[in-house]
């Protein structure tokens, strides 16, 4: 028997595979939410389960009818993906999912949480999985990647720095990457009963805290969207389980290696929601203001800090602000309340010409190592300077 009468005589064993995986593809994304969505998902398995049914139906290649068994077989093909779909439809509302972040897990062993978004594994605080310590005096670090230290281990992190510099305190860091401003809040009310911190430290990026507060998706993930309404903080917009699913599918894991054209995709197929400027800020501002209520219903005082994109200022004109990030528009809503406010900036300008290039990595936003040390540095000296009844950690 020759090379192609043997595939001619598999030939509707590719076929069904091929179908298989096509319906399967349509599936995996959530057709149920978006009517974009719909378009393409519908057609993936309807014609998945018709090339199946064909495949399975098809002739040998002398003619002879399919077999008994495989007439049984595409019956019960055609019968699965019906119950696929909607076992799925109904699964996918009430099923936790993995949290994925396109070509990146920025979180890890991160699920979902319908109120946040998604947070840490149970019983760890942070992305770095810290585990609270009742017995010693804590400092919460709270913030997004940033803080959290991508692109350095756990021991080159501002966190890691500034434990060594006051041994005494157990230094959490409780950031989460990709997090914005809203669920800062959200997940410090979510920690604030299995920690017993004397110090909360807030790192607000300059680089997106303030535009990712107004959307309704991070990077391949949904989040919450809020919005002030007589004076109160409403949750708005239902695109987010929607870009969830959308996200994980098998059709973006392809698309990631583009994360803006993905991003755009999946703010059109989801109707994804964004505020308008004056609406963010009001919003940032409520925030803001319940994060300080939140810590004084424990008298615990809070340091904001404003983290700077490495060209947030101009290396020959150190007071002017070039506006890259969102850094004076942060500064200003941060200063309409007294607050203690930390600006990482005034470490920086001044070194800006000879040594601040080596404290950003290549996206000129994360610091390197030797960026995490300096900061740590000027936050052990701002705590003892501004809160001198926390001590100075030191050992006896």
């Amino acid at each position: 028997m020759t090379v192609r009468e043997k595939l001619a005589r598999h030939r509707w064993k590719l076929e069904l595979a091929l179908a298989v995986l096509l319906a399967w593809a349509g599936i995996r994304l959530p057709f149920s939410r978006s009517i974009w969505v719909a378009a393409i998902a519908s057609p993936m398995i309807l014609g998945g389960a018709v090339w199946g049914v064909r495949a399975l139906l098809r002739p040998g290649p002398d003619g002879a009818p399919p077999s008994l068994g495989r007439k049984k077989a595409a019956l019960a093909f055609s019968a699965s993906v019906v119950a696929l779909v909607l076992a799925f439809a109904v699964t996918s509302r009430v099923r936790a999912r993995a949290v994925g972040f396109g070509s990146e897990t920025l979180t890890r062993w991160a699920s979902a949480h319908e109120e946040i978004g998604w947070v840490p594994r149970e019983g760890t605080v942070g992305s770095r999985g810290e585990v609270p310590d009742p017995a010693r005096e804590q400092i919460l670090l709270i913030g997004d990647s940033i803080v959290y230290g991508h692109g350095v281990e756990a021991s080159e992190t501002v966190a890691a720095y500034l434990q060594r510099a006051r041994p005494k305190d157990q230094i959490i860091n409780a950031a989460v990457s990709g997090y914005s401003i809203d669920q800062y809040f959200l997940y410090l009310r979510h920690i604030l009963p299995k920690t017993t911190p004397k110090l909360i430290v807030v790192g607000l990026f300059a680089g997106n805290d303030f535009q990712l507060t107004a959307r309704e998706m991070t990077w391949g993930k949904g989040k919450p969207l809020y919005a002030v309404e007589d004076g109160k903080l409403v949750r708005v917009g239902a695109a987010s389980e929607c870009v969830d699913r959308l996200a994980g599918s098998l059709l973006f894991r392809a698309l990631w290696r583009e994360p803006k054209a993905a991003n755009r995709l999946l703010v059109k197929m989801c109707d994804a929601r964004s505020l308008r400027r004056g609406e963010t800020e009001a919003v940032i501002s409520k925030f803001f203001d319940e994060l300080d209520a939140l810590a004084a219903t424990r008298n615990i005082p809070v340091l904001w800090v404003m983290l700077p994109v490495k060209f947030d200022h101009s290396v020959y004109e150190p007071d002017r602000y070039l506006h890259v990030g969102r850094y004076f528009d942060l500064m200003q809503i941060l200063r309409q309340r007294p607050r203690q406010i930390y600006d990482f900036s005034l470490d920086i300008v001044p070194k800006q010409a000879t040594e601040a290039e080596s404290f950003f990595l290549s996206d000129n936003s994360h610091f390197t190592p030797k960026g995490h040390a300096v900061l740590a540095d000027a936050l052990a000296r701002e705590i003892r300077a501004r809160f001198p009844q926390l001590g100075d950690g030191a050992l006896r």
